[in-house]
């Protein structure tokens, strides 16, 4: 099924969590989301099925971070990868709704919470700029380093390519996909120390050349 996977790749069709046909592809999509950025979700104590519920009632709603997923599935309709993307301006109202929704679900106490929230903020560099945001990409373990990433990170490029910047966030210490990034012309937004960094690739848009 791996080797299949990899060999077949360009055959493999994206598909919006909007056209999904069932709640459990869903819930499949929203354990990968989760995944994507664990050391977030962990901040908010919420039993992971409960996590995974409110997630995928999320995924493709207005004002989420989820508006624009899609996901690779395999015949056992789990899901093999997931892509979330948006423009950065509504990534900063998605934000704030997402962290107010997930307090809601919360039990830990609010003022650990909220300094706990603050602490990741710091760690975090700022986005500055309009751009067109990765907001989660992550591959099922099963399958990393098969080829996937860059598969996922191609439809990103492509969903993009009419924007002028792309943006997102990795980990200071995640090589991997620091190599993966670079590979495709991203580039870190400056040199700063942060845990989690920016990197953005700039477009040449078409009315620029003209």
């Amino acid at each position: 099924m791996r080797n299949e996977i990899v060999k077949n790749s360009i055959d493999l069709k994206f598909i919006s969590v909007n056209q999904l046909s069932s709640i459990e592809k869903k819930r499949s999509a929203s354990d990968l989301i989760i995944k994507a950025i664990p050391e977030f979700y962990d901040l908010f104590f919420i039993p992971n099925n409960t996590l995974i519920t409110h997630i995928s009632k999320e995924i493709g709603l207005e004002n989420t971070e989820f508006i624009n997923t899609e996901c690779l599935f395999d015949d056992d309709d789990e899901c093999q990868a997931v892509l979330c993307s948006l423009s950065s301006k509504a990534l900063r109202i998605a934000q704030m709704w997402s962290v107010m929704k997930l307090m809601s679900l919360s039990s830990e106490n609010t003022v650990k919470l909220k300094s706990s929230l603050k602490k990741h903020s710091n760690y975090t560099q700022p986005l500055i700029g309009e751009s067109y945001y990765l907001s989660r990409m992550t591959v099922n373990s099963k399958y990393q380093r098969l080829g996937l990433g860059k598969l996922v990170l191609d439809r990103f490029i492509e969903i993009g390519s009419t924007h002028e910047t792309l943006s997102l966030h990795v980990h200071a210490e995640n090589y991997t996909a620091i190599s993966l990034y670079k590979n495709a012309g991203f580039e870190f937004a400056d040199d700063g120390l942060w845990k989690y960094k920016v990197m953005k690739k700039e477009r040449i848009l078409r009315s620029k050349l003209s």
